[in-house]
């Protein structure tokens, strides 16, 4: 993803991980729990 979108790794492992807390608390405001 890095190379394909030149950006560092760092940054595409960080916004990886936001998008995942974002969908997660998404979720949870959903009501659904994992």
């Amino acid at each position: 993803i890095a190379e394909i979108m030149n950006i560092p790794e760092g940054t595409v492992g960080s916004r990886l991980n936001r998008a995942r807390r974002e969908l997660q608390q998404h979720l949870a405001d959903l009501g659904w729990e994992p």
